[in-house]
């Protein structure tokens, strides 16, 4: 029996009352211990983000998305998409911060309406082995988009297939051609 639950058996006994029949529940305590962990990890994220330390920052918000007993606020989406977008993994953002934008979140709607605008939706149904080869007209100066197009480009060459996002831009895969717009339709190249 815990030092709460001798304390107030105590104080009853003492006061000449009736011991209430409260039960502790396993939930309640749960609940609350991962209400906690939720401001715990929260706080790490922020630091880790302030810090640049994406990892450290996504590692977080995955352990909160493991916490089985709470509702995630909004801003820890937009904190997770923060980490995911710091880490050079779109797909993963944008998730996020849809998350946060569905939530309530303006800094998650703001971030979400910003990546719309670098990148697009693609679906490249399986290609041969000839045909694997994806280059673009231009290529991104800017980190995120750069980092997204050789990871997409490693993927479709080793897998010949891929479903995600790509920066804007004109590309080539084997002999076909086609455009990826911000915020667009889903591009299909069969």
């Amino acid at each position: 029996m815990s030092l709460f639950k001798n304390a107030a058996l105590s104080l009853c006994l003492v006061l000449g009352v009736a011991a209430p029949t409260v039960t502790f529940s396993t939930v309640a305590s749960a609940d609350a211990k991962d209400d906690a962990e939720v401001v715990r990890l929260t706080g790490e994220m922020k630091k880790h983000l302030s810090k640049n330390q994406y990892g450290g920052a996504d590692a977080d918000y995955v352990a909160i998305l493991k916490l089985k007993h709470v509702t995630i606020p909004a801003d820890v989406h937009f904190l997770g998409g923060q980490a995911a977008r710091g880490a050079y993994r779109v797909g993963d953002a944008f998730e996020r911060f849809t998350k946060g934008s569905k939530g309530g979140s303006a800094d998650a709607t703001k971030e979400l309406e910003a990546l719309k605008t670098r990148f697009g939706q693609i679906d490249i149904d399986k290609q041969k082995k000839e045909n694997r080869k994806l280059t673009i007209t231009e290529l991104p100066f800017d980190p995120i988009e750069r980092a997204t197009f050789d990871a997409v480009k490693a993927i479709v060459e080793d897998k010949g297939k891929y479903e995600g996002w790509l920066p804007v831009g004109e590309y080539t895969l084997g002999s076909k051609t086609f455009t990826i717009k911000g915020g667009a339709a889903t591009v299909k190249v069969k």
